[in-house]
């Protein structure tokens, strides 16, 4: 019996303990299946939102996933709309290198969307950005509270608890783009002819707060260490929608294990006052235009499929159609004036730069010196109270609201005569 087991043994040329090797092969496999599949659904915990400001309350910001539309937001072109990203769970890298692209519409046709990107943010963690600012400039109600991480669900919201987390970590600057990288030979856009991004994004700088370039630095949180945040604008898609293209990098965490990141990034939405009538982004007809995260990578190019986690091309949309014109400016200087019966008033002034000034006054009894220019005067030979009222027009949009100013002509005095001795007083 022994010589014929020893023969069997001997046939299948197994171990004497091959059953326990073969189990703990088993195991090992087994835990590899475990741990590649709980790499995939840690790496795949993504949420990418926007802000909606008119959510039930005008200028509070609920972070929705589908459309920003006129039924939840008001936003007009040359305001930013608010993205973002937190990606939970991210596998690390020995190298410590990290690489998120995304993408945003730049063009639809000839028209454009999107024209840059900006930060939430000033220098010195100050929420009151320069793209909050400008925003709130075109429309005082835009941005009257962030709430950096409403949830529909508010606080009992598991994606509101994450997100506040990492919200209460220090930030991560990026650089800010050079406004060169978004113009081909000649400053023009490689997209197409239909005007000059540079320019605008240098006019953007200048113009709309004092801390320049620093207000398109876009932010990272996250759970650990972060350092060398930089971001790049690598160029234009082809086709008639084409889309402008970035990379955000930054070194993280080397040892096994997972983080997280939180991303904040503001979307630019273009004005035909810069680009001229008909080339803003409300002109888009229809639908909606989009802002998109694509994949994430780890480590250093070239990058297989296990250093790669795509984002699906998660999409952000905002309608083009209901975007609004920001109306011109009006104002009238000064605000009161008194003239006699007879005389002329000093000038009255409008904003400079408007294309039409259209000027009137009432009730009747008093002249303008013009209808449609900057400064006018008024003279009246009827005593009372007049109403200016000036309408201005600019890249074919009139202004709205009250614009006036008021002229109060006195009747002349009348001196009674008299009669008077040599060297009296009257």
């Amino acid at each position: 019996m022994s010589n014929s087991t020893d023969r069997c043994n001997a046939h299948l040329k197994l171990p004497t303990y091959w059953w326990m090797r073969y189990a703990a092969s088993v195991k090992l496999f087994l835990l590899f299946l475990f741990f590649i599949s709980s790499t995939i659904v840690k790496s795949q915990t993504i949420h990418w939102s926007q802000s909606s400001n008119k959510n039930n309350t005008q200028g509070t910001v609920v972070w929705i996933g589908s459309i920003v539309q006129s039924s939840n937001s008001t936003f007009y072109e040359g305001q930013s709309t608010l993205q973002r990203l937190f990606l939970v769970d991210i596998p690390t890298d020995p190298s410590g290198h990290y690489k998120l692209t995304f993408k945003h519409l730049a063009t639809k046709g000839s028209i454009n969307a999107y024209d840059f990107v900006t930060g939430w943010y000033n220098t010195g963690g100050s929420l009151n950005g320069k793209a909050i600012a400008t925003s709130n400039a075109i429309d005082p109600n835009c941005y009257l509270s962030i709430n950096n991480c409403s949830e529909t669900g508010q606080n009992n919201d598991p994606v509101f608890l994450i997100c506040g987390t990492l919200d209460a970590a220090p930030l991560n600057y990026s650089n800010a783009v050079p406004s060169s990288s978004y113009a081909g030979p000649g400053g023009v856009p490689a997209i197409s002819s239909n005007g000059n991004v540079k320019g605008r994004i240098d006019d953007w700088d200048a113009n709309f707060s004092p801390t320049g370039s620093d207000g398109r630095r876009i932010t990272i949180q996250s759970n650990a260490t972060i350092s060398n945040v930089n971001l790049a604008m690598i160029g234009y898609d082809a086709g008639n929608d084409q889309f402008a293209q970035y990379e955000l990098s930054w070194t993280g965490p080397t040892t096994p294990g997972f983080f997280s990141i939180l991303v904040k990034i503001g979307g630019h939405i273009a004005d035909q006052r810069f680009y001229g009538i008909g080339k803003g982004a409300s002109n888009i007809d229809g639908g909606p235009y989009h802002f998109k995260v694509s994949n994430l990578f780890l480590g250093d190019a070239p990058y297989d499929s296990q250093h790669t986690i795509s984002l699906g091309d998660r999409d952000n949309q905002l309608k083009g159609a209901d975007i609004l014109i920001p109306p011109p400016p009006c104002d009238i200087t000064p605000q009161s004036q008194s003239i006699c019966v007879g005389g002329t008033s000093q000038q009255y002034c409008g904003p400079a730069g408007m294309a039409v000034y259209a000027w009137s006054i009432s009730p009747a009894g008093a002249t303008l010196s013009a209808n449609n220019t900057q400064c006018v005067t008024v003279t009246s030979n009827t005593p009372g109270t007049y109403t200016l009222t000036l309408v201005t027009t600019n890249n074919g949009v009139q202004s709205t609201g009250n614009c006036t100013a008021t002229l109060t002509v006195n009747a002349n005095p009348v001196i009674p005569d008299q009669s008077v001795c040599v060297g009296a007083t009257v």
